[in-house]
């Protein structure tokens, strides 16, 4: 039968052969007799099983008969109408067998455990078995190719440019031979390919919406040129055809990477009225997870995929656009439509049905074949395969085409037998991707990383600092933390990790970690080579998840992770793995409330073992609670005292237990008054099991904390770590929950104002704006206002700060560009462009930054015999002209850099020049006219004079200079007092005071932590200060309490 090519049809109940060029057709039917019919056995469904649309896979049924033994598995007449169930021969193992069946429906189909599928029997010794199960080896193979194929075996037209697998001579011959077979659909071709011939069209739904006419857009020359060849080209090919109809859309031309231009339809609004389809795309993931034990696999690309499907004639007008050639609509499917990708992957889900999963895999064009055998049963399953897409009359691009190869590229991964990782070119753009300077950029960064997230553990934790910078509000920061984000998953991408494939034959494990920041996730499998990662998974936590309890989060893991790993974990037993020892009695306890007794219900339905694993020892899971080991050894000591006993430093001042309170009351006078009046004001007292108690008007009762144990109560629900310092009102709450004295809100009020860690770690005050004041501007050169703006982005000469200093009395400006801003740079920026152009300042005005206030700088303005000047911390009006620079360069140069933004040097010295150049409002001059003398020309005012004229003697020029600089000076100081007292009159409007400090008083000095660690956390308050001097305007001058160091201005 094999030799001849014989074909069984149980379902037909025919046998079909070819015998000399006539087909012979031969009926049978499947008959038991009274003997088979006692031997034969009902199957059930060993478990119940999703079995999902289009899809093939195996299921186990019970069956009640001997190790070993084999027999032919026969469906029941429709037991289930939308299943496929073949009638299968069988071996029984562990007292189940194994059989396929097929989901033709569209839908997800869920058999119930202990189905009744069909009946079985067991062989006898009439019947002989050919072939079970077996490798198929290369003679087999050979015969069978011969019979199938008859002698074609001429080379293809393109057979040196094939993409061939490393195999051995052998099957490679068996493979070509196999390809020669199929020239229609691996020879290229000229123009488009021939469209499929399944009877599948691409239907457009509008409903009753009137058609649609959209301008065509303007485009140039050249682009005329394109369109006009790839419609003229369209047309030859049978692509699309002149159109007379109502619909029309116009052309867009879209550049590629590589400069070329892809012709488009803007078809926007076509999708927007168009009914969906929203036919499934596979998902990536399972589509990986279907690979374990492959280890060949071909790679198929069917050439102008969507080209090869037409337009239903009805909706070829819905398709019409607009050529300066007139109106013209596809006859093939064109790119651009909502539904097309749905139409598509239901055609070539139809083609390859009851091969998709089992041995082919397919996503839209893209078609790979694997197999878990030899070379020889790699061609049997691409044979197969070939045979459907040539009986649909679809055709390959067979230079996009790789065959049985050990390794291949897929959707962005490469695949191997050991595992899947990111593909090496994709790995190549994140490694050569630059540091993001916008947040589009980071958007950018942070997408394509995501599609590997379930190769790097805690994604989600280490992508954090890039993320928050997408927030809707966030003001853009590139710091410390989001650098460190960015190497850290460019590091880890690039390291290419390694997944192996799920076996869905071994038991899984799954790992679970969590902190507030968010829950993390390992999927994990022992493949015969220790503990292997399948998948990680990580999420940051919501603000509401961040507050649940350890318990509460440990538990919130094990629901998110079980449900986001369902596919892998329904219907098998699995172990749960955690640090968390209170997870282990979480499924057995009775005493569960709340959410937790809700999760433990919604994770009946898995079966699972949880084992407990410390902490030191889940290295696996996404450990987002795990700081560093150096961290955490360091601040242990001080959390383990904290956490001992429940509060922090209790001191001798009484513990809250029963003993204690009832020894404290029977000596406190206040609660023996109340004891005695047996009431305060309209509530009870009362004594209970030797313990005095107020009774609320609600019925319920709080302890009478005697003054002794006063501090106690306030240091545990205020200063301890399960109370973190939380504001007044809070405190109050926590302690009227147990506890009630007189006046005990007064209490906590002054508790709590009190607490020293409370006063360094309060948020700023309402900001104070006290009147302005006007200060005198001297003459020019006198006085210098200097500051520095950066980090920028990295131009090609390295330079990331803009050094900027503005004079006064001029407004004249002189700025650079530096790579960096060292105190030796401001110096020397001091020096070189200030000093030595215009000689030594009488006073210089810094920031407080200690590169400016530091030795380097001091010792400078002491040569130079100049005053430094520093503003009050945090009013930094005094800088506000040199600021104010700052925002008109930035928003001058931001016109003419480039996309990347890293030229804007080239761009600086026109804008400082354009800014001197400028009449300033508050002078009514140019700097450049108050300082140099004359304006600065452009290159268009020389067109208008006439030349090189002689200025005259030179002293005689002198004196015109000087008079003329003397009578500007004196008009620009005019017009800067008028200017003053204008900014004056409606600056004050806004006058603001704070609360009324006096000499001798104790106040908080804010001091904000800056450089580099970790300041976050840091308290920004210092102190206590005493108030030595009324400095005016809201300013105070204070030294430090204790040391009596001077602390400045506040």
């Amino acid at each position: 039968m094999l030799q001849n090519g014989v074909k069984i049809g149980f379902t037909s109940c025919e046998m079909k052969w070819y015998d000399g060029g006539d087909k012979k057709v031969v009926p049978f039917s499947c008959t038991t007799t009274d003997e088979e019919a006692e031997r034969t056995v009902k199957v059930r469904l060993v478990r119940k099983q999703r079995v999902q649309t289009q899809t093939c896979r195996q299921v186990q049924l019970a069956v009640a008969a001997p190790e070993g033994t084999v027999g032919l598995f026969m469906p029941v007449s429709g037991a289930e109408p939308h299943l496929m169930l073949a009638p299968t021969l069988t071996t029984v193992h562990d007292g189940k067998v194994v059989v396929p069946i097929m989901n033709l429906v569209g839908r997800t189909s869920k058999l119930p455990s202990r189905e009744k599928l069909g009946t079985w029997t067991p062989t006898n010794e009439d019947m002989t078995i050919m072939e079970v199960t077996g490798e198929f080896d290369q003679a087999r193979v050979k015969q069978w190719l011969e019979t199938q194929l008859h002698d074609e075996n001429a080379p293809l037209s393109n057979e040196g440019d094939l993409k061939l697998g490393t195999m051995e001579q052998e099957d490679k011959e068996l493979l070509l031979r196999l390809l020669r077979h199929y020239p229609k659909l691996l020879e290229p071709r000229d123009g488009c390919p021939p469209h499929t011939t399944l009877g599948v069209s691409h239907e457009i739904h509008t409903g009753s919406e009137p058609p649609i006419k959209v301008r065509p857009h303007r485009h140039s020359l050249s682009e005329q040129a394109i369109i006009d060849e790839q419609t003229d080209k369209m047309l030859v090919d049978g692509v699309i055809e002149e159109a007379n109809g109502a619909w029309g859309f116009p052309v867009v031309l879209v550049r590629k990477k590589d400069g070329s231009v892809r012709f488009c339809i803007d078809y926007r609004l076509l999708n927007a009225i168009a009914k969906k389809d929203v036919y499934p795309l596979p998902r990536i993931d399972d589509t990986l997870d279907n690979l374990h034990g492959a280890k060949r696999f071909t790679s198929l690309d069917l050439h102008a995929g969507y080209w090869q499907v037409p337009v239903a004639e009805k909706d070829r007008d819905k398709t019409g656009f607009i050529t300066r050639k007139g109106l013209f609509r596809f006859v093939r499917m064109p790119f651009g439509l909502a539904n097309v990708p749905g139409t598509f992957q239901r055609m070539m889900d139809a083609v390859l049905r009851g091969l998709t999963w089992q041995s082919c895999l397919v996503y839209l064009d893209d078609v790979i074949i694997f197999s878990r055998g030899s070379a020889a049963q790699h061609v049997v399953q691409l044979a197969a395969v070939l045979e459907q897409l040539a009986g649909a009359g679809l055709s390959l691009k067979a230079s996009k085409c790789s065959f049985a190869s050990e390794k291949l590229n897929y959707l962005g991964h490469e695949l191997d037998g050991a595992g899947v990782r990111p593909m090496s070119s994709l790995v190549e753009s994140a490694k050569n991707f630059p540091t993001p300077t916008d947040v589009t950029e980071v958007k950018r960064f942070v997408h394509m990383a995501g599609y590997y997230r379930r190769f790097v553990s805690d994604f989600a934790a280490k992508a954090a600092p890039m993320t928050k910078l997408l927030r809707k509000g966030v003001v853009w920061r590139w710091g410390d933390s989001q650098k460190e984000a960015f190497e850290c998953l460019k590091k880890e991408l690039t390291e290419r990790p390694l997944l192996a494939y799920p076996d869905f034959s071994r038991p899984f494990r799954l790992v679970t970690d969590a902190s507030q920041v968010g829950l993390g996730a390992a999927l994990t499998q022992d493949q015969g080579q220790g503990e292997q990662p399948i998948a990680y998974a990580s999420k940051i936590n919501s603000p509401t998840v961040a507050k649940y309890i350890i318990t509460e989060l440990e538990c919130a893991a094990v629901v998110w992770a079980v449900k986001l790993f369902r596919p892998y974990l329904y219907g098998r037993k699995f172990v749960l793995m955690t640090d968390h020892a209170a997870l282990k009695w979480l499924m057995t306890s009775k005493e569960l409330t709340g959410r937790l007794h809700r999760w433990a219900l919604q994770l009946q339905e898995y079966d699972f073992e949880v084992v407990y694993r410390p902490g030191s020892s889940n290295v696996v899971a996404d450990a987002l609670s795990r700081a560093p080991a150096r961290v955490v050894t360091a601040a242990s000591q001080e959390t383990e005292t904290r956490l001992d006993g429940g509060r922090a430093g209790e001191g001798s001042d009484g513990q809250l237990t029963d003993q204690a309170i009832k020894a404290e009351q029977a000596q406190d006078r206040t609660v023996k008054n109340l004891v005695r009046k047996g009431k305060y004001g309209g509530r009870r007292i009362v004594v209970e099991d030797e313990v005095v108690h107020i009774v609320e008007n609600d019925g319920s009762k709080r302890v009478v904390l005697p003054t002794a144990l006063w501090a106690a109560a306030l240091r545990e629900n205020h200063d301890s770590i399960y109370a973190c310092h939380l504001r007044t009102p809070q405190t109050y709450a926590r302690v009227a929950r147990s506890y009630w004295w007189p006046d005990m809100r007064a209490h906590v009020r002054k508790w709590v104002q009190a607490c020293r860690d409370c006063g360094t770690r309060k948020a700023k005050a309402k900001e104070v704006i006290p009147p302005l004041r006007s200060q005198g501007v001297g003459s020019p050169g006198d006085r210098w206002a200097l500051d520095v703006a950066g980090p920028l982005p990295v131009t090609a000469g390295e330079n990331r700060y803009v050094v900027a200093a503005v004079d006064y009395a001029t407004r004249y400006t002189v700025a650079v560009a530096v790579p960096r801003h060292t105190a030796q740079d401001i110096a020397q920026f001091i020096v070189e462009k200030l000093v030595l152009v215009f000689g030594p300042m009488r006073e210089l005005v810094l920031d407080g930054a200690p590169k400016l206030s530091g030795k380097v700088v001091a010792a400078l303005t002491d040569l130079l015999q100049t005053k430094q000047i520093s503003p009050v911390p945090y009013r930094p009006e005094l800088l506000g002209l040199v600021e104010r620079f700052h925002r008109s360069w930035k928003d001058m140069v931001s016109i003419y850099v480039a996309e990347t933004q890293n030229d804007w040097d080239r761009w600086l010295p026109c804008a400082v020049y354009a800014y001197n150049g400028a009449r300033h409002s508050a002078t009514g001059f140019s700097p450049n006219e108050l300082m140099m003398g004359r304006r600065l020309r452009t290159p268009n005012e020389l067109l208008r004079t006439a030349g090189v004229t002689q200025v005259g003697e030179f002293a005689e020029y002198h004196r015109k200079l000087v008079r003329q600089m003397a009578q500007c000076a004196a008009a620009a100081k005019t017009a800067l007092a008028k200017d003053q007292l204008h900014r004056e009159k409606y600056y004050n409007r806004r006058e603001r005071h704070t609360t009324e400090f006096g000499v001798g008083d104790l106040v908080w000095v804010l001091r904000p932590p800056r450089g580099k660690g970790i300041t976050k956390l840091s308290h920004q308050w210092v102190g206590p200060a005493l108030i030595t001097e009324d400095a005016g305007f809201d300013n105070w001058r204070v030294v430090h309490e204790d040391t009596r160091a001077p602390r400045g201005a506040l």
